[in-house]
């Protein structure tokens, strides 16, 4: 039970799969992008539909008011709409920002728990994922977001789509995650003037930075939105978890990085877990100073840590379900059971339907 007396779930729900002519909810719980850059919106939408997918922008989506979106209030019942709504099977923000963490007291639990559905986002997002992982149990989806990653000109990166379908979309353990050899991580404004092919770089490769072999369930977040967490009722549960950490965008940087994770140090999360992942930084120049920090912080302890992680603000983007089992060996993440439940189907072939079908935990 939390601080306030809200019960956390010791279940997981996992949600049904994502099969191909889906309806999928739209919602912006943080900035508004969506608002400022319709041109992508509408891009992405065209996106989802390619990939066998419908987008339904939930009524306050596109609006962009000051910080935010919309307001709480308004944010809040486009979530609830969307996990009440029969039609909609999944629900993909459109976008980060700031101040998700101003739904998570105004949030329906009981609701979201009793309609399980695929929910997937990044940064920002990561207040959402936590609190309805930990609260309900239910399996939510680090991955794309709609307008940074389905919005890419002139098309998705392949990478990014074939991932997420094979874990959204397959009743079975996805296994591996893809070593992505390429990086996208040019700058090019979302305004009329974007309509150019962003460059791609060879990736780096991803290293154990501490060798080992550990087992737990994923837990994945934006470094700074998780520690804002701490303390809070919906603070998550660290012991027996594979922890992947990623960082935000600039001004974000590594004193502040640094500065995060001694807090969870300090917090005794590093105590508590099995490994730790660290995704690949917003800027290549980051990258020598995030794993000294992060070498710095574990030094104490004999986990494995894993970095380079193409999560979070990185292109191509991995696909991750907080709340499912995995490995860490050596260099490598296995995600080792199925994050949906569903009939099994081929991400490449995204025009094959599916049923939702309720099925038992696989293990890979």
């Amino acid at each position: 039970m939390t601080r306030d007396g809200r019960q956390v779930s010791s279940r997981v729900i996992r949600p049904p799969a994502l099969c191909a002519g889906d309806v999928v909810a739209i919602v912006s719980p943080s900035g508004g992008a969506a608002g400022a850059y319709p041109r992508r919106f509408d891009r992405a939408l065209a996106a989802l539909r390619e990939a066998g997918l419908v987008g339904k922008p939930m009524r306050n989506a596109r609006l962009n008011r000051s910080l935010t979106s919309a307001t709480p209030q308004e944010r809040v019942a486009d979530l609830h709409e969307a996990f009440a709504d029969p039609e909609v099977k999944g629900i993909i923000c459109a976008v980060g920002g700031r101040l998700s963490s101003q739904l998570l007291g105004l949030l329906d639990y009981n609701l979201i728990a009793h309609n399980p559905k695929v929910f997937c986002g990044y940064s920002d997002a990561t207040a959402l994922h936590v609190a309805i992982h930990t609260i309900c149990g239910l399996v939510t989806f680090y991955g794309p977001a709609l307008m940074p990653d389905w919005g890419e000109w002139p098309t998705p990166r392949p990478e990014t789509v074939t991932h997420f379908l094979r874990v959204v979309g397959r009743g079975v353990p996805s296994g591996p995650t893809p070593r992505f050899p390429v990086l996208v991580d040019e700058f090019v404004s979302w305004d009329s003037a974007e309509d150019r092919l962003r460059r791609v770089d060879p990736g780096p490769a991803q290293v154990a930075l501490r060798q080992g072999h550990a087992t737990g369930t994923l837990l994945v977040g934006c470094l700074p939105v998780l520690r804002e967490l701490a303390g809070t009722p919906w603070q998550p549960r660290f012991a027996g978890r594979i922890l992947v950490l990623e960082t935000p965008q600039l001004p974000y940087n590594m004193e502040q990085a640094t500065s995060d994770l001694w807090h969870l140090r300090n917090m005794g999360v590093f105590k508590e877990i099995e490994a730790l992942a660290i995704g690949r930084p917003y800027s290549r120049d980051q990258a020598a100073a995030l794993r000294a920090a992060v070498l710095e912080v574990v030094a104490p302890y004999s986990f494995p840590v894993l970095a380079e992680l193409p999560c979070g603000h990185s292109s191509p983007i991995l696909t991750l379900p907080l709340g499912i089992a995995a490995t860490v060996s050596g260099d490598e993440l296995v995600v080792r059971q199925n994050a949906v439940i569903g009939t099994e189907r081929t991400a490449s072939d995204v025009s094959t339907a599916c049923h939702h079908a309720p099925g038992d935990s696989e293990e890979w």
